[in-house]
C-alpha cells in the first residue's frame, strides 16, 4: 500500500542528512504503514522499514504491508533494531511536534550517541501532495457534507437550538458512515463531530484557538461550538462542518438566514462570495501562496471589508485556509507566510468568512484539489445566502 511512501521520506531523509527516523503519531503510521494501530516505525535512510507492535498485533499483521513486524516497542528495543540495520549513531529523526516531554526525555537518554531532529516537517511537506485514493476519500467526505447541508435546508427552523441542530446533523452523518472524531494534531485543539453551528449574537463572540466563528459551546468545559441558543427570525446562522470520512477529512461551510434576509445580510454575504470566488480563481499549480494572499487581502480592501476579514479588532486571523487530509488542518496554511508554490493533487479548505460586531457573520468555505489549470469544489451543495424556516 505505502512502500512508495516510505522510499520518498527516505530521498527526503537523505537529503537532510536524517539517519534514521521513529514515527508514532498514528495518523503518520496509516499514512506510512496502513495501520494506526499502536506501533513504532523504525526507518532507515535507506533499506527495510521495521514496525514494533504494542498492541492489537493481529490486526496489525493483517493490515500492514510491512513485512518485518515484531513485538514490542520499548526504547531498548528500538535502540537494537537501529544497531542491526548499521545505524549505531547520526541524526535520528522523531515527530518533534507532537511528542510530549515526559517521551522526548525518554528518547534523549535512550539514544544519547544520536542527535535528535525534528521529522515532521518533511512527513506533513509530503502529506500535502495527495494520491488520487486519497481524493476519492475526500470527495466521499465532501457528499456527505452534502447530506449535511440538505438536512440544514429541511430541518433549520425559528424555536430551535444551535445543539438540537447539531444533533440532526449527527443523526444523519452517523448513518452515512462519518467517523465520529476529527484528527487535529493540536493537542489544544478539538472540534465536536457536527462541527460548529452558530447564530446571532454568538457569531461575533471569538472564543478558542482560533480566529474564526467559534460559537460559545455550552459551558466554560468546552467554550466553542454550538450552544443552547435557540433561532429566532431574522437570524443568520453559520454551520462549519468539518466531517472525517475513511480517514480522510473535508472541511465545508455554508450561512443562512432563518427567514427572510435583509438588504444588509444580502449585501456582505453578496462581498463574501465575491472575494471566495475571487480567491478560488486565483489558485493554480505555479503560482505562489503568499502571492495569492495578497491580492485576497487587496480584494478585501476594495470590497470595504478589511476591517473584519477574517475576525475583527485584535481578534483577526492572517490566513486564507490550510490543507486537509487525513488531519482536518494540514499543510499547506495559506497566509503571507507560506512562501510556496501551489501543486497539482493540494486539497485545501479555502475560507473567507467577515464577522462584524452587532451585526454577524458570514462565512463561506470549500474544500478543493488543485488540477491542472485551476482548483475543483469538491461539494456539489450550492453557495448562495440559504433562506431557511
Amino acid at each position: 500500500m505505502s512502500k512508495h511512501r516510505i522510499q520518498k521520506l527516505q530521498e527526503m531523509m537523505r537529503a537532510d542528512n536524517i539517519s534514521a527516523a521513529i514515527i508514532i503519531q498514528p495518523r503518520d503510521l496509516y499514512y506510512y504503514t496502513g495501520t494506526s494501530q499502536p506501533c513504532n516505525l523504525v526507518v532507515p535512510h535507506t533499506g527495510d522499514p521495521v514496525l514494533f507492535v504494542r498492541r492489537a498485533e493481529d490486526f496489525v499483521r493483517t493490515e500492514t504491508w510491512i513485512e518485518d513486524v515484531q513485538t514490542g516497542g520499548s526504547p531498548k528495543q528500538l535502540l537494537k533494531s537501529l544497531h542491526e540495520m548499521g545505524i549505531s549513531s547520526g541524526v535520528l529523526g522523531i515527530e518533534g511536534d507532537i511528542v510530549v516531554a515526559n517521551l522526548y526525555l525518554k528518547l534523549r537518554d535512550a539514544f544519547s550517541d544520536y542527535s535528535l531532529k525534528d521529522i515532521s516537517p518533511l512527513v506533513l511537506t509530503q502529506r500535502m501532495i495527495k494520491e488520487p485514493g486519497e481524493i476519492e476519500l475526500v470527495k466521499g467526505a465532501s457528499h456527505r457534507f452534502d447530506l449535511a447541508h440538505e438536512t440544514i435546508l429541511r430541518t433549520l427552523r425559528p424555536g430551535m437550538s444551535e445543539v438540537e441542530l447539531g444533533g440532526r446533523l449527527a443523526e444523519v452523518l452517523f448513518a452515512h458512515e462519518t467517523e465520529q472524531v476529527l484528527f487535529i494534531r493540536r493537542w489544544d485543539d478539538w472540534l465536536q463531530p457536527a462541527g460548529t453551528i452558530v447564530s446571532g449574537e454568538n457569531l461575533y463572540q471569538i472564543s478558542g484557538h482560533a480566529m474564526t466563528v467559534t460559537g460559545v459551546g455550552l459551558s466554560p468545559a468546552m467554550p466553542w461550538g454550538p450552544s443552547s441558543r435557540r433561532f429566532k427570525k431574522g437570524d443568520l446562522v453559520v454551520v462549519d462542518n468539518p466531517l472525517n470520512y475513511r480517514g480522510y477529512h473535508s472541511d465545508n461551510t455554508r450561512t443562512y438566514v432563518v427567514g427572510k434576509a435583509s438588504n444588509r445580510q444580502k449585501e456582505v454575504y453578496g462581498a463574501v462570495r465575491e472575494l471566495q470566488d475571487y480567491a478560488l480563481a486565483q489558485i493554480r499549480p505555479g503560482i505562489w501562496i503568499d502571492e495569492v494572499y495578497r491580492l485576497v487581502i487587496r480584494k478585501v480592501t476594495e470590497l470595504g471589508y478589511e476591517e473584519y476579514f477574517q475576525g475583527y479588532g485584535k481578534q483577526r486571523g492572517q490566513y486564507l485556509g490550510h490543507g486537509v487530509g487525513l488531519e482536518l488542518d494540514e499543510l499547506p496554511v495559506l497566509s503571507g507566510r507560506t512562501h510556496l508554490k501551489f501543486e497539482k493533487n493540494m486539497v485545501l479548505a479555502v475560507e473567507c468568512k467577515f464577522i462584524i460586531p452587532d451585526f454577524g457573520a458570514v462565512f463561506l468555505e470549500d474544500t478543493v484539489v488543485i488540477e491542472e489549470n485551476g482548483c475543483q469544489i469538491l461539494s456539489s451543495s450550492e453557495r448562495d445566502l440559504f433562506e431557511v424556516g
